[in-house]
């Protein structure tokens, strides 16, 4: 029996031009309850891509260290552009744990003109969210809120510890419409 690989598609429904949205923030910000729930909220065409998500790839006896930081941020931000390409809003779940993180965010998404959004959160509630998450190296928020946002210039800062899922949801959608334009 043949297989026909290559099955004619319907064409694409009329919407917006995608977006890459980059969330930044110290561990236990909220960045991917963010990222889970705006997805949902922008619907079938949005891809969720959190760093997590590549660390799991990585073989447990290979070395932690800044190589494979910089060489699995690269591919995250690469993907994001692939995705981007073939039509997708792209939601990016990431640390720019140095300089160079966010330079490469600008060098391999520069032209998609990504909303930089940065989930800042006060060190007691980041520590609280580390402990009930029992799945982090203690310390490890509480170190990064001292300068993951100290290399990025943002489109919106949200406030996770004083603000609602929702209306952080609600202020990403609302910088997304004032990006599209009428």
């Amino acid at each position: 029996m043949e297989h026909d690989h290559n099955p004619p598609r319907s064409p694409p429904a009329e919407r917006a031009a995608a977006h890459v949205i980059v969330l930044n923030g110290p561990s236990s910000s909220g960045k991917t309850t963010l990222g889970r729930t705006l997805q949902r909220t922008l619907g079938s065409h949005a891809v969720l891509l959190p760093i997590d998500l590549l660390w799991q790839a990585i073989h447990k006896d290979r070395p932690n260290d800044w190589s494979l930081f910089e060489l699995l941020t690269g591919v995250l931000f690469e993907s994001a552009l692939a995705f981007w390409k073939r039509g997708s809003d792209v939601i990016v779940d990431t640390v720019f744990e140095r300089r160079e993180c966010a330079d490469l965010c600008q060098d391999v998404l520069g032209r998609a003109a990504p909303i930089l959004v940065g989930l800042h959160c006060n060190v007691t509630e980041l520590e609280r969210r580390e402990a009930a998450r029992g799945d982090r190296r203690r310390g490890l928020a509480a170190r990064q809120a001292s300068h993951v946002h100290s290399y990025a210039q943002y489109d919106l800062c949200l406030h996770t510890d004083r603000m609602t899922v929702d209306e952080c949801v609600a202020q990403v959608v609302a910088i997304l419409a004032r990006a599209t334009g009428p």
